[in-house]
Order: C-alpha cells, then structure tokens, then sequence
C-alpha cells in the first residue's frame, strides 16, 4: 500500500529511510506516519520515490475466494459413478452458511453434501430418487466420523457458533492510529474452527424417509358420498406404470430378471386389480398367467388389501394363482401369500413416478420382494438378540422359494420397540462390510476405547447386540437392505 494517499512528513524519521517528503498532510496524518516509522513499517525507494509500509507473512489471513477456481479438484475414494470433489461441497458450504444453517441437495447421489455439511456442523437434507443413492449416502454416513470441533458456548449445538481461530485485520490504517487490537479488526477464519483431538463423533441421528404412505382425500359436501379412493393407481399414472411394467423386467433382490410381463389385458370390473398378465420367466417353458394391481404411489399396501385383491382375482377367475402387486411401499405384516393365490411384491422405483425419469430400459425399475428370514431368541439375562440368516425370493422359474445368505445383505437394521406407525432402526448392522474394510477400521480407531466391545463385534456380522424387550403391544421389526439397494422387512417374534 502507498503512504502517500495518508500524507508525507519531513522529520528525521523519513530522512533516517532515505525519503525526503514535502509537508502537505495534516497533524494527525504526521502522528500516523511517525508511528508507523517507530514500528519500523516504513520502506523508502529512493530519493524521489514513494513511501511504503512492510506487511509480514504471518499478518496475512488468506486469499479472498472469488467465482474463479483454478485449483484442480478431485474425486477420492470413489464409491459413486457421477460422484463430486468433497472440496468443491466444502468451498460452497463455507462461504455460503453458517454452523446451524439447512443445506439441502435435491439429488445427492453418493452423499457428499451430507456428509459434509455434518462435518461443518450444518443440518441437512438429501434427496434421491434412486434406491442405490440413497444405500450408498446411508452407509456412508453411519461409518463415517467427524472431528470434534469446540463451540462457543462450550455445549454440543454448532449452531451456537463455532469456536474458530481468529487474527487482527494489519493495514497501514491500522498500525498508524493504534487500532490493531479493536474488535471490529477481528478477522474470524471459519475454515479453522478449533477442535478437541482427544475425541472423534459419528454422525448425528437421522432418518430416511420416503413419500406420505397416507392418501389425502378432499372434504365432500355430502357426507353420505362414498370415498372412491381404494389403494389403486389411476389415469397417467396407472398407464406409467403398466407400460414400464411391459417394457423393463422383474428382477429379485441381487438384480437378477426372474419375471417379464409380455401381454396386459384389462380385468373386467375390477376394483383393485386391474389387468391380467401373460408372463415369461428366465427357464420357465410355460407362460404364467397373473392378476396384476397396480398401487397408487401414496399408498403403503397392507395385508388387508392384499387380501382384497387375492379375494377379487379368485372370484372372477378360479385358475389365476399368482397376483403381482406394484407398489412403492409394503407394511411390515403384508403377507406373501392369500389362501391358494402366491401373491408377488413387486417395488416400484421412484423413478417411475415422475413423468420422463422412467423411460430407460432400467434392470432396477422392479424389483421382487422376499422376505427376512430372521430369528429372535433371548439370552440368559432375559434381553434379545436377533439373528439374520438371510431372505426368502419366490423363483417363479422353479416355483420355489430361493434362499440368500445374510452375506448378500449390504445393511439391516433393528427397531427394537416397533409400534406399527414407523420404522425406527436402533441397531445398524454392515454385514457387506469386512472387519478389515478401511472404513471400518478407521471408525474403530477414532472410537478407540469408547466402542462397545460387544457392538463392535456385532458391526459387520449378522447377529445383533443383546437389547431389552419392547413395551407390551409393540414388536420388533427387521429391515434389510440389498446391494441393489432393495428394502424387505418382516416382524421378529420374540419367543414367550
């Protein structure tokens, strides 16, 4: 910075720096430049050059960040095809939040504005469409961990602010009048929050949640008029859904094709099921004729209907045995089978909801659900533990049931207390994962001796951690997760 703009002086100060400045500033302008000569933060550059005040390394913040990134960022680590640098989220996050703030990625893919958005202390939604996005961000997050930065109020809520390191604002100003040290000089670097290296944290709780299983229905006038609304899909989107039906296969849960519908005909005077199916099965020489119900998307089936459309597609035809139920959602209870009728659970992806996104030929648009086999027993304090053997798959090839280990299993989850109204997994299992797996053991070494030995034992394997009864009237409830990202849930009964 030039001098010159806050005046000259001709005192022995600026002769001893070899600068002869003609007096044309005022009397506080002249104190201002015989502090700065005193502090030795003058420079001269000869005779008839210009004065200049010495700024050291250390006195320099940083580098404001513009919209010009020139550094190279890249991907680490990869575990997502269109995955982004964690430095470009971070960039974006620092300069455009605050500890405390929202952030919210309506397609966050592999997770990393999550993730990082938790590592500054910022609350978060993410949003997919896809299953397999949604496994991945789950899984990353529950194995990853965070430093342990100070707040200012000393509590555990970043949004109090936190406690960064800071450095004084050094100008020639500055220097000059003494206000080096006053608090508006304050400079706050809040890329370097301070933190406690004696401790690491997980993730903070959250919760994964899909659309409203409930419908909405408008007020009638008459109070007498029947609801029309039963569970079924109509208009466009029941037209979507048949026709990506007929165009994309029937694939279990490792993404395997086990069904593909050839022909649709109409069901006559149905009320939940609306066509018949001729179907072809990888082996099968027969073609296998089903009843299909197509599910509103804001519908979670329940036994009860399945019950229902079994009931309708044996009265109007004795010699349909299988029905294919679509749908985005089935209750824990929703039975595979209605009396003689070999009911198929068919996931529809939430790509197909939305107008356009369905269209590719996509192996993961349907998927056919099984069901977790799992044991719960108790030990001998009286507490239970669950056990997953794996999960059940009708094979409609063979017409038998096709059993998969609890190895095939990317994540399955306990609600120990299940009420019946939501999924609330208090124990979260990895079995994908290996002892050795890098993630895993650094989420070892950051928990180091506060880790449960019993729930480290029980991290990557497929028995649970023993856990209390739930409350009388409730249960607990299973879910897993396939490496496709397929989600299948079955109640454990615990033994009397």
């Amino acid at each position: 910075m030039n001098t010159n703009m806050m005046g000259s002086l001709t005192t022995q100060d600026t002769r001893a720096i070899g600068v002869n400045s003609p007096p044309n500033g005022g009397e506080e302008e002249l104190c201002g430049l015989d502090r700065l000569a005193k502090l030795k933060r003058l420079e001269g550059t000869g005779n008839d050059g210009n004065l200049h005040w010495k700024w050291y390394e250390n006195e320099v913040p940083g580098r404001r960040i513009d919209n010009v990134w020139n550094t190279v960022m890249k991907t680490s680590n990869k575990r997502y095809v269109v995955q982004v640098a964690n430095t470009a989220v971070e960039r974006c996050i620092l300069m455009a939040t605050d500890p405390g703030d929202l952030v919210l990625d309506p397609t966050c893919g592999s997770g990393v504005t999550p993730h990082m958005a938790e590592h500054w202390g910022r609350r978060w939604i993410g949003i997919d469409a896809g299953r397999v996005s949604i496994a991945v961000t789950r899984r990353h997050l529950l194995t990853t961990t965070h430093p342990w930065y100070l707040t200012r109020d000393g509590g555990s809520d970043p949004a109090a602010g936190l406690d960064v390191e800071t450095m004084q604002r050094v100008s020639a100003a500055t220097l000059a009048y003494d206000t080096v040290n006053d608090p508006e000089n304050t400079i706050y670097l809040v890329d370097r929050p301070k933190q406690d290296t004696r401790r690491s944290r997980l993730t903070r709780p959250f919760t994964i949640e899909s659309a409203s299983p409930y419908a909405y229905l408008p007020f009638s006038e008459d109070p007498a008029a029947p609801a029309t609304d039963i569970g079924a899909a109509e208009g466009q989107n029941a037209q979507r859904l048949l026709e990506a039906l007929i165009a994309h296969p029937i694939c279990d849960a490792s993404g395997q094709e086990v069904l593909s519908v050839v022909e649709t005909t109409p069901w006559p005077r149905g009320q939940l099921v609306s066509h018949e199916a001729d179907c072809t099965a990888p082996g099968r020489e027969t073609r296998l004729a089903a009843a299909i119900m197509l599910a509103a998307s804001d519908i979670t089936v329940s036994a009860e209907m399945i019950a229902r459309a079994a009931s309708e597609a044996r009265r109007a035809r004795h010699d349909i045995s299988d029905l294919i139920i679509v749908a985005s959602a089935f209750e824990d209870a929703a039975s595979a089978d209605a009396g003689a009728v070999r009911v198929h659970k068919v996931a529809a992806s939430r790509d197909l909801q939305i107008p356009g996104l369905g269209n590719e030929p996509d192996a993961g648009a349907f998927t056919l659900l099984g069901e977790p086999d799992v044991f719960c027993d108790r030990d001998g304090e009286g507490n239970l533990v669950v056990e997953l053997a794996g999960y059940d798959t009708y094979d409609p090839s063979t017409g038998r049931v096709k059993q998969s280990s609890g190895a095939d299993v990317d994540c399955w989850m306990v609600d120990t207390d299940h009420d019946g109204t939501g999924f609330f997994p208090r124990l979260v299992y990895l079995p994908a994962f290996k002892r050795g797996d890098p993630q895993i053991k650094r989420l070892v070494k950051s928990l180091g001796k506060d880790l449960d030995n019993t729930a480290a034992e029980a991290l990557c394997g497929t028995t649970s951690q023993p856990f209390p009864p739930p409350r009388p009237g409730n249960n607990v409830a299973v879910k897993i997760i396939t490496r496709t990202g397929a989600e299948m849930t079955a109640i454990a009964h615990p033994p009397a």
